[in-house]
């Protein structure tokens, strides 16, 4: 019984081994937070990537008078690659132009959309005038705006088997530069065949 007691004593004692056993409970609190941190940085990264790429795809559809289909697909293939280094696949860009009546009702003329193809029309799936989200203030009578988004699906860098993916997105309303609207041309430059005019799809 002695012997048990000065073992326990000589035990509470004994600080050899304090330091190694501190550094194992606070190690998993230490990776937590270096590598949250750096998941947050990164996720933060790709949204301001995000709005970027919005941004040029706006820039970019609204200094021209008139644009054609391939062009319009070279745009968004170009708007696309400011997303690297984050991986796009499954993200869908958008430009669609809204024409608005005398008494300031919306309707769409022309959509281009880009998944892994490009494809340009007078419609597109699951885009509609109350799907885009017109501002009251910007439904101005006889104009026309051209709306930019982004959808883009961000799988986290660090622990992407157990946090699920983030949707991410954004979207810009801009209004045409140098013309009253943006025709998406499927004629010549001087003989124009406007999409969404005169019958043309």
């Amino acid at each position: 019984m002695i012997a048990r007691i000065a073992l326990a004593a000589r035990l509470a004692r004994e600080r050899r081994a304090v330091a190694a056993t501190e550094f194992a409970i606070i190690l998993p609190v230490l990776l937590l937070l270096y590598l949250g941190g750096f998941q947050l940085t990164d996720a933060i990264g790709a949204y301001r990537k995000v709005t970027t790429t919005v941004r040029a795809l706006a820039d970019l559809s609204t200094q021209s008078e008139q644009v054609t289909p391939s062009e319009m697909a070279g745009i968004l293939a170009g708007a696309r690659q400011i997303m690297t280094p984050y991986s796009t696949a499954g993200s869908t860009l958008y430009v669609v132009a809204i024409d608005f009546d005398a008494q300031a009702r919306p309707s769409i003329t022309w959509v281009c959309a880009q998944t892994t193809t490009s494809s340009c029309g007078t419609s597109y799936a699951g885009v509609t005038v109350d799907s885009l989200g017109i501002p009251a203030a910007l439904k101005v009578a006889n104009t026309s705006l051209l709306y930019s988004s982004l959808s883009y699906r961000y799988v986290p860098a660090v622990g992407g088997g157990f946090v699920s993916p983030i949707q991410m997105g954004d979207r810009l309303f801009m209004s045409p530069r140098r013309s009253p609207a943006v025709c998406l041309n499927r004629g010549t430059p001087t003989a124009p065949q406007c999409v969404g005019k005169g019958g043309v799809t």
